[in-house]
């Protein structure tokens, strides 16, 4: 599956979702605006790569669990995953896992060698002074 994030109302996408969650909306990811939300997150986070170097980056997304302390077990969850492409975000993955009350969300990125060089040498480039 590789279908572009980009519509608030992608069908598809939530289609996948429906398919994923069955009647659970708590502690899912139920709509294209909240993978919207996911993208923006991680173009945040890649800030420091030029748009044409954040290709191949890969976000794997699971949300928070229950914060009240009467859920005792664990809860029907979500985790979707996206993939930087050229023309921006695509969702590559979703399934159904569970998550433990009191979890906070689960927010990864990975990035390629090439990415984390370019970031690198970005980051440590106002400490080098002409000499």
């Amino acid at each position: 599956m590789k279908i572009k994030i980009e519509a608030i109302n992608n069908e598809a996408i939530n289609a996948e979702l429906g398919k994923i969650n069955g009647k659970a909306t708590s502690f899912t990811i139920t709509c294209t605006k909240e993978l919207i939300d996911i993208a923006t997150r991680a173009e945040k986070k890649l800030e420091l790569l030029p748009k044409a170097m954040r290709k191949g980056a890969v976000v794997r997304y699971r949300p928070a669990g229950p914060s009240a302390r009467s859920y005792k077990y664990a809860v029907k969850s979500t985790r979707v995953t996206i993939e930087r492409g050229a023309s921006g975000w695509f969702l590559t993955g979703v399934e159904a896992t569970e998550v433990q009350p009191k979890r906070p969300e689960n927010f990864i990125i990975a990035i390629t060698d090439a990415q984390a060089e370019e970031i690198k040498a970005r980051a440590i480039a106002p400490f080098f002074v002409n000499r």
